[in-house]
């Protein structure tokens, strides 16, 4: 399990680097992402100053709920976004090219196709709390 943990890390920075190769296009994705969760937040506030209560909801109930929606989907885009191409790599034949390898297919799998971008959108959440 450890060594799993740090080929994770070690794939992490790779990608990292990565994304640097173009990095007008990596940065303009986080700043995106950001000023999406940052508008959301903005916008809630203004309609909570005008209407202390939406429906029931309060504003810490509202952002708990949109920093629970961030992180999760940060967190299933960063590493489950291959999932919905599945079908193909196994009609084509490239999920044996995972199968074969010594290492266990989710995790190269997941390696392999990792979005940091979509990962560091899920921070925000975690300071939304």
């Amino acid at each position: 399990m450890r060594s799993y943990i740090s080929l994770l890390v070690e794939s992490l920075k790779i990608n990292i680097i990565r994304g640097t190769y173009f990095r007008i296009s990596y940065y303009l994705q986080i700043a995106a992402s950001l000023a999406y969760v940052l508008s959301m937040v903005f916008f809630w506030q203004f309609i909570l100053a005008k209407v202390p209560q939406f429906a029931g909801w309060d504003s810490a109930s509202i952002f708990l709920f949109l920093a629970f929606g961030e992180l999760f989907f940060g967190i299933n885009m960063a590493f489950l976004s291959i999932s919905g191409k599945l079908w193909y790599f196994i009609r084509m034949g490239f999920l044996d090219n995972y199968l074969v390898k010594p290492l266990d297919p989710r995790i190269s799998i997941m390696m392999d196709f990792f979005e940091s971008p979509l990962f560091f959108k899920s921070l925000p959440g975690v300071f939304l709390f």
